[in-house]
Order: structure tokens, then sequence, then C-alpha cells
């Protein structure tokens, strides 16, 4: 049997159930390795399957599965946030085919085709305030929570001192293409606000989270994709080696 994606590793982000989950059995199913990137640990009343039950499903279909959690809502900073929106960002400009395989690739590769939303708090911080104002910028989908925690000047470390301590200078800003410095001090506004209300979280609620799925259902509904059938196989045989028309 082939395994095209034999030795190969897929990162795959909300692969806990639906589309995600659906192209991990099928690059399992061709010999790959899945990384499984979502939030879902806990059984959801209303949605099915975790990170887990995905990673058990995506091995019995012959794959390997390494299960992640994944959540921007608290995130301290860092420096991927350009990367992520470039990747989500991305424009489908054509598709590939490939013989043999159902499954449609597009180009370029790992373009994101869904409806997207973003969740945010207060202690959406640093890289996470930049993700949610070039969220915003890339007009991706409505950014949901309350505002951000607005700091995103970068320091620089300039040496140690004869004590052992060390000093860090402010030296990095953001700043919008109209040449205006954003964000700091003040954070990022949502586009939805929305609360988590103290008792709804104890008692196991994530009402940004809730919300954030009934703009997917109306985004999707308003607007669903699909992938145009595929086309008939080209024949490249000269006429006269073609097999006869039935």
């Amino acid at each position: 049997m082939s395994r095209p994606l034999q030795g190969k590793t897929l990162f795959i982000t909300g692969a806990s159930r639906g589309i995600g989950l659906a192209i991990g059995l099928r690059a399992a199913r061709d010999g790959a390795n899945v990384a499984i990137a979502a939030k879902t640990t806990e059984p959801h009343p209303r949605l099915p399957g975790t990170i887990y039950t995905a990673a058990e499903e995506i091995e019995k279909a012959g794959g390997r599965a390494l299960p992640l959690v994944v959540d921007v809502r608290d995130n301290g900073g860092g420096n991927v946030s350009a990367m992520v929106i470039e990747r989500l960002s991305r424009k489908l400009l054509g598709l590939d085919y490939a013989r043999g395989i159902d499954f449609t690739n597009t180009y370029p590769q790992q373009t994101f085709l869904g409806h997207l939303v973003a969740l945010c708090n207060g202690t959406t911080a640093s890289d996470g305030d930049i993700f949610s104002y070039m969220f915003k910028q890339a007009k991706l989908g409505p950014l949901i929570g309350v505002r951000t925690w607005g700091g995103v000047v970068g320091i620089s470390d300039w040496g140690p001192l004869i004590d052992g301590g060390s000093v860090n200078v402010p030296q990095f800003a953001s700043a919008s293409t109209e040449g205006q410095y954003v964000v700091e001090s003040h954070g990022v506004d949502p586009d939805i606000v929305v609360e988590q209300d103290v008792s709804a979280v104890l008692a196991g609620k994530d009402p940004q989270l809730d919300r954030g799925i009934e703009e997917l259902k109306k985004a999707i509904a308003a607007k669903p994709f699909a992938f145009p059938p595929h086309p008939a196989d080209p024949v490249k045989a000269p006429e006269d080696m073609r097999p006869a028309a039935k």
C-alpha cells in the first residue's frame, strides 16, 4: 500500500475534531506523524472529541500522534506573532491534485480556508498584544474578549553589572503603517467585548470561547467553504492510442 507521507510530521491546529481531525486521520493513513494543537483537553458537553481522543483515532489509523494544548489567552509574549499572522493570512492562489489521492492541497501550502476568531483577555501581553492588533489589521476575523494588557515596548540586555545584576533598556516599539505608536499603555480593544463571569468560569464554562464558537457558526452558515470537485484525469496519450469510447 502506498504511504506517500511516511516519515513526515504534520503540525495541525484545531485537530481535536472537525476538518482538522479529518486531515490528521487522512495523513495518518498515508503514514504521517501528527502533532495535534488544540485547547480541548476535557470533553465538552456540546462538542465531541479532545486532543487525547483525536490522538487515539490517529494512532488507530496508522500514524503516530502528539497532542498539544494551545490557548493564546494569557499569552505572556514571545516573538512568533509575525509567523502566525503570515500563515493565517495566506491567500488561496491555486490547488494541487495527486494521482490516487483524493485529498486536495492548496497553493500556497497550508493555506487556511476556514473562518477565524481570536480570543484575548487582560493578560494577553507583549507579543500577544501585537498578535491581537495585527489580527485586526489583517481583518482575519473578530477579536473577542476584553482589552489586552498593553505592553509592547521591547528591551535589550546591555550587559552584566559588577554586582551580578544586569541592565535592560527599552528599545523597540510597535507603530502603525501611518507611523504612529500603537498598543503601548492602552492595549488592543476587542471587536466583541465578552467578560469572563467568575461564577460561569467556576462552573466550568467559558463565555469567551462560547461566543467565539457562536460567531464561527454564524460565519460558516453565511459563507460555507468547499473545494471544487476533482476534474477528470487528463488523457495524454495520442488519439490513435486511446481506448475506444464506450
